[in-house]
């Protein structure tokens, strides 16, 4: 009876333990893509509201990546290429997608994303409004139209020089 009386009361407090800290979240490509490809690449940022953590991860063509990520409320983005006419890595008509204030609570979570070419403008004007829009040069972008082609739907190509002439 005693031992019967301690699987009780371990088994209660394991009941109310505390809350989980994480959340495994999956994430699908066909869950953000629908039926378009991105041969060019897919790559999916997120962050944490409170700034403390920030992800970037490569998604693989037609596959589900799986995350743990701290509980709290996250902002996530998208970015996708399609590859252009000989599927070369960021080459092609870019696509957006963008999820904020989404509360991750230690269950899966569906993001939900639908990628279209009109959310890119949005989406770099919301993070250029919060002040998270930094050029490859550190200065901060002040307009949309410094970074991406909204007639083209593209972002500008930059070229880098080494100082030593290679």
């Amino acid at each position: 009876m005693k031992s019967a009386s301690l699987y009780l009361l371990f088994f209660l407090l394991l009941a109310c333990g505390k809350e989980q800290e994480v959340t495994n979240a999956k994430i699908s490509v066909a869950g953000i893509t629908g039926s378009a490809k991105y041969q060019g690449g897919l790559f999916l940022r997120g962050s944490s509201q409170d700034g403390k953590f920030k992800i970037l991860k490569s998604i693989p063509a037609n596959d589900t990546i799986e995350l743990i990520l701290p509980n709290g409320k996250w902002d996530f983005k998208v970015v996708g290429w399609t590859g252009g006419s000989q599927n070369k890595t960021f080459e092609g008509e870019v696509k957006c997608a963008g999820k904020y204030g989404v509360e991750l609570k230690g269950t899966g979570v569906d993001l939900g994303l639908t990628a279209t070419s009109a959310k890119c403008s949005e989406i770099i004007q919301k993070d250029i409004d919060r002040g998270d829009m930094v050029g490859p040069t550190g200065v901060p972008v002040t307009a949309v139209s410094q970074i991406y082609d909204t007639n083209r739907n593209r972002f500008y190509r930059m070229a880098f020089g080494s100082c030593i002439g290679l």
